[in-house]
């Protein structure tokens, strides 16, 4: 990795137009890689940097800064990058319609992936993954020793670093997580890190109506019957009828289905937009790996956090295609730890 990280160097030196984009429905990790990336080219070279995505940058992010760097509405054809770099998306797919409505730019530029998914299919021409780091946050920090720019790193970098590692590893309770992880992380203290501004933006601040959206989905949890299986189910009136997003539901999940005593593995389903319904899984003991039932539906996964979106049907037919494949899945994991 050591290697692709000087030749991304030598990229940024001969670019002139450097496009920055990360995966749909950005998180914490996502939009922090990028924003970090897009400071650090904007202090050291005198190059023309533009950073897009099919949404804006989350509400819940914008208590740091920059949260007017990711252009939506940015025209990449009349832009025109001599060079893309991606970060933390396991394939095109991830990109959504600023990949499909742009593939001529895509396949004509040198391509860069940053990257940290198992799931990564190593689909651009220079990647830089690392699996074992427990975000791309991590993956940065890296690429900042390397290159010698920790001097440049502020308080303001150490948090929105750490927002990333804390936000992709659930508050350093996931498998993902290495004595590296940690050890970066406290050096990011050093750095001043702020994080209990992180912990209460992040985990101890709700808007009155994503209260309202959390207690209407909590009013109808959803078990299945003889089964170590918890859900829920949002459709879209839920969010019209609280005035709230798909995005209020991001840490819902680890906060409430993953507490539930008696399950084994939780999942939620909720419907986007432009009729895309998005359901995600979370794996409460290590045999059951959603990473392996994920697969099934071309999603993308960590063995205990996976997730996959589908187009044009109806999320209630969805769920009890979910419910069959889980008890099949359930059923195989069960089998082969016996083995």
């Amino acid at each position: 990795m050591k290697e692709n990280i000087e030749k991304l160097k030598e990229l940024i030196e001969k670019s002139e137009k450097i496009l920055l984009i990360n995966h749909v429905n950005m998180d914490a990790d996502a939009f922090w890689s990028l924003i970090w990336f897009y400071n650090i080219l904007e202090k050291i070279y005198s190059k023309n940097i533009k950073a897009t995505n099919v949404s804006n940058s989350p509400e819940r992010l914008k208590f740091l800064w920059f949260d007017k760097i990711i252009d939506p509405n940015l025209d990449i054809k009349e832009f025109d990058p001599d060079l893309i770099i991606s970060f933390d998306a396991a394939d095109e797919k991830r990109l959504w319609e600023k990949y499909e409505d742009n593939k001529k730019n895509f396949k004509k530029t040198k391509l860069v992936v940053i990257d940290h998914h198992i799931s990564n299919i190593w689909f651009w021409d220079l990647n830089i993954i690392d699996t074992n780091s427990s975000s791309t946050c991590e993956i940065i920090f890296d690429i900042l020793k390397n290159w010698k720019y920790d001097y440049l790193i502020d308080s303001d970098i150490a948090t929105l670093l750490l927002t990333g590692i804390i936000t992709d590893t659930n508050s350093f309770y996931n498998s993902n997580i290495s004595p590296k992880t940690f050890e970066i992380s406290s050096k990011l203290l050093d750095y001043k890190a702020r994080h209990q501004e992180i912990i209460i933006n992040l985990f101890k601040k709700n808007p009155f109506g994503r209260i309202k959206l959390w207690w209407k989905i909590l009013e109808n949890l959803k078990q299945v019957d003889n089964w170590n299986i918890a859900f829920w189910v949002a459709p879209r009136e839920y969010f019209l009828e609280t005035w709230t997003t798909y995005e209020d539901l991001d840490i819902f999940i680890d906060e409430f289905l993953a507490t539930i005593d008696w399950a084994k593995i939780v999942f939620i389903l909720y419907d986007m937009w432009k009729d895309w319904v998005k359901a995600s899984f979370r794996s409460l003991e290590m045999k059951y790996n959603v990473a392996e039932f994920a697969w099934i539906f071309w999603g993308w996964w960590h063995p205990q956090a996976a997730w996959f979106s589908v187009k044009n049907k109806w999320i209630y037919d969805i769920e009890s295609e979910i419910i069959l494949a889980l008890k099949n899945f359930f059923s195989y994991s069960e089998k082969k730890q016996l083995k």
